[in-house]
């Protein structure tokens, strides 16, 4: 009584008003009593047959689950790949279609591995049994193995053993293979997809970190935000960045790096996620990270004599006129873009490029200035260094944007 449910698949959040089991009043009632619970805000007619009650957070309802299948030898005939039936769990039914995994039709008495697909999202747990219905007759039943399943390939040897391992493994063989299915994720929702107490994921995850067959980010100790991988699906991870910056290095051999918010676009990481894959990479040094880039531990910018003279000619023309620099030569984005990056020039708009110490020393005027009087205007910054308004004015609004 007074503890905060949730009834499912419906979503309504209600807190328990009252308990009653033969009529009887109790305060709190263990698993495997019959009851009637009063909740509060929530009337009888908003609460349908086959509803799940709760606590929130801990289910999620699902459309798709992988099961154990028997096919009763009283059968009227063969389940064939596909059909559909009625899927009846607890005091809920619905229609929903059997996917079969390893055959392609099903002869009565026999047993294999299905994937169920529910046309209406239904509550359960590994463990869930449930029957099949055609509209004349019993088909059959099975035990839920998996029940946020993915679609499968069929006739798939690994998939077939991974659920062989979900229905008959030991609880770290399940966790593990359900880490698999779902990583990375959090120490919550792998309790929630494995069917265990939070108590117990705890102590199998910190038993397969220790065994180096899973990998926890976010700190040594594992806590609620830390972030999960499987062993198998780390090295994974990892593969796929050295490969993605091994590509960016092939495309791009001028650049330092690649800028990180491109690298968490190339590997499909969440925000979220990505800023603790990042400093576990870098320790196990698969990757370096330089201020706002990455880059593998091995490459590194190497010019050419072509690349070299037309840096140096470029550079010279900008010290010609340093406050005024010449915006009509060209230079190749690559070149310029590393000449940026190792701080020998600025770029404060499209076309205007200062020398850095041509820069610095306008930066130190105007700031000086600003100390002195108060402000300072562009017509000032013109008149001080002999340059004219587009100059200044460039200038002026890239110090605003850099907040100088």
């Amino acid at each position: 009584v007074g503890q905060e449910v949730e009834v499912l698949p419906s979503g309504k959040v209600s807190r328990i008003r009252g308990l009653q089991s033969h009529r009887t009043k109790l305060d709190t009632a263990p698993p495997g009593r019959r009851l009637a619970v009063n909740l509060s805000g929530v009337s009888h007619d908003e609460v349908q047959r086959g509803e799940v009650l709760t606590t929130p957070g801990w289910l999620r309802p699902t459309i798709a689950l992988d099961a154990r299948l028997h096919l009763l030898s009283s059968a009227p005939r063969a389940l064939k790949h596909n059909s559909p039936v009625t899927f009846h769990t607890g005091s809920t039914e619905t229609v929903a279609r059997v996917r079969l995994l390893d055959m392609d039709e099903m002869k009565p008495g026999e047993e294999t591995w299905a994937q169920v697909r529910l046309e209406h999202p239904l509550a359960l747990v590994k463990g869930d049994y449930f029957v099949i219905r055609s509209s004349d007759a019993t088909l059959g039943g099975g035990t839920v193995v998996d029940p946020y399943a993915r679609r499968h390939q069929r006739h798939h040897a690994p998939t077939l053993q991974r659920l062989e391992v979900m229905a008959q493994g030991s609880e770290g063989d399940v966790l593990l293979q359900t880490l698999q299915a779902i990583e990375p994720c959090d120490l919550r929702l792998l309790s929630n997809r494995s069917n265990l107490s939070p108590e117990d994921a705890r102590t199998l995850v910190e038993r397969l970190a220790s065994e180096k067959r899973a990998v926890v980010l976010g700190g040594q100790a594992l806590t609620p935000r830390s972030l999960i991988y499987s062993a198998e699906g780390w090295a994974s991870l990892v593969r796929r960045a050295t490969n993605a910056l091994d590509s960016y290095h092939r495309e791009h051999p001028l650049r330092r790096g690649i800028q990180k918010e491109e690298l968490r676009s190339r590997l499909g990481l969440s925000p979220q996620v990505f800023p603790l894959v990042l400093p576990r990479l870098v320790e196990e040094e698969a990757i370096v990270e330089e201020s706002n880039v990455v880059r593998l531990p091995h490459h590194q910018v190497g010019l050419n004599d072509v690349q070299r003279r037309s840096i140096e000619a470029y550079l010279a023309a900008l010290r010609s006129d340093p406050y005024s620099p010449p915006t009509d030569i060209a230079l190749e984005d690559d070149l310029l873009n590393l000449l940026v990056d190792e701080g020998r020039v600025v770029r404060v708009s499209e076309s205007v490029v200062f020398d850095a110490g041509a820069f610095q020393e306008m930066v130190d005027g105007i700031v000086a200035t600003i100390k002195e009087q108060g402000k300072v205007s562009v017509g000032q910054v013109r008149d001080r260094f002999r340059t004219s308004r587009k100059y200044a004015l460039s200038l002026l609004e890239h110090l605003d944007q850099r907040r100088i």
